[in-house]
């Protein structure tokens, strides 16, 4: 689980920004809201400071659903109030006192399932392995953990404890 990148002032966010930009390095940043039409998501840096990013709904992530393969707001929805990794694409600062950063979740998920992917293949990822996630939901037998790039692992019940345990609440809560 990661911690939103650190940034001295306003003075410094900028230029860490812009470097990312042009070196397609990836920023964390903590997503305060998706627009309930567009599914955009608001990225604060810096709290107290008028920089904002947001991310479209195309940008969220590449795993989309259905026919057209759209990414669904559900995506977008599960981002509040969460650490997300973004990759920089603009910065409008034509208005000193607003501004915005354009950014993309996607290229920073394809980044991550990339190196989880080379991970696998050099075999540093191995059976019963412990990796570090976070639960995303709970049903009557199973598990949801957030292992990152877009990647949920399922853990059944059987899974969860050492000891019976009639439910998976009983261990764990969203």
């Amino acid at each position: 689980n990661q911690s939103p990148t650190v940034f001295k002032d306003k003075e410094d966010l900028l230029a860490k920004l812009t470097r990312a930009k042009e070196n397609n390095e990836t920023i964390y940043g903590y997503c305060i809201s998706t627009h309930k039409d567009t599914g955009e998501l608001e990225l604060e840096f810096m709290p107290g400071e008028d920089v904002f990013g947001y991310v479209e709904l195309e940008e969220v992530t590449y795993k989309g659903s259905g026919e057209e393969n759209k990414v669904h707001i559900g995506r977008a929805i599960d981002s509040v109030d969460k650490v997300v990794g973004v990759k920089i694409r603009e910065i409008d600062d034509s208005d000193p006192s607003f501004i915005r950063v354009t950014c993309s979740r996607k290229d920073h998920v394809l980044e991550m399932e990339k190196k989880y992917n080379e991970d696998i293949e050099k075999g540093l990822f191995k059976e019963n392995m412990t990796v570090v996630g976070r639960v995303t939901g709970v049903d009557s037998t199973r598990v949801f953990v957030d292992i990152g790039a877009d990647v949920t692992a399922i853990l059944g019940v059987a899974d969860i404890s050492r000891v019976y345990i009639k439910h998976p609440a009983e261990k764990y809560e969203v």
